[in-house]
């Protein structure tokens, strides 16, 4: 591997996307959707693009391990990185201190967990039959799907004692309201990304018309809410 390769690598593990999701329609585009799908639901236009996406995706063949590995990488990911940043929170909005380098190492680690899994198990090829330029576009996206959780559970359930870019001590009331919020968000984060990783799976190594696809996503979203 080149280093500039391990260099753009090196930059992801430290939380440094090199590319915008929106910048290309590739497979990682679909699971980020669909494994934040339960946070957009409120949007209901947004919920209906991210499922139409649906209609060219799946049927993967020898790229299906790949596939699955990345979207279990990505869960995992997200779920570990919550939990880091719940922590912190925690600690600060009762008033106590969170050493923000501690939370950022755990991210971090978490996040090259990621990236080690889905780079020993996906190959060029593989990268390719997944309508990627090569395997460092799906360790981006993998990287961005793990953000795309942590985000949607973290910035939602703190917003209310978010000031100036960190959390800030509450009243008891509080306290107990948000770190309630933050606990179902990240359960029902937790739930879809295991409702969704199932129809993955099941999209990515069959043959399905589009009806039939309609028909387990929209399976999978009902179960959601």
């Amino acid at each position: 591997m080149g280093g500039a390769v391990r260099r753009s690598i090196d930059r992801l593990r430290f939380g440094h996307a090199t590319r915008s999701l929106g910048r290309r329609t590739g497979v990682l585009s679909v699971l980020v959707a669909c494994l934040v799908l339960p946070l957009i639901l409120a949007a209901p236009a947004r919920a209906h693009d991210a499922l139409s996406s649906l209609a060219s995706w799946g049927n993967f063949g020898s790229a299906t391990p790949c596939m699955r590995v990345i979207s279990e990488a990505a869960a995992r990911c997200g779920a570990a990185a919550i939990a880091a940043r719940r922590a912190c929170n925690d600690a600060r909005l009762a008033g106590g201190v969170c050493d923000a380098a501690v939370a950022d190492a755990a991210v971090r680690a978490a996040r090259g967990a990621a990236l080690d899994t889905v780079q020993a198990a996906c190959s060029e090829e593989q990268a390719t039959a997944l309508k990627a330029s090569g395997v460092f576009d799906l360790l981006a996206d993998t990287v961005r799907a793990c953000r795309a959780l942590e985000q949607g559970v973290i910035d939602a359930a703190y917003a209310p004692v978010t000031r100036d870019g960190g959390v800030r001590a509450g009243s008891e009331a509080e306290q107990a309201c948000v770190a309630a919020t933050a606990g179902a968000a990240a359960k029902l984060a937790g739930s879809a990304a295991r409702i969704w990783q199932r129809t993955f799976d099941t999209l990515a190594g069959r043959d399905l018309t589009l009806e039939q696809k309609d028909a387990l996503a929209a399976r999978a979203a009902a179960r959601v809410r």
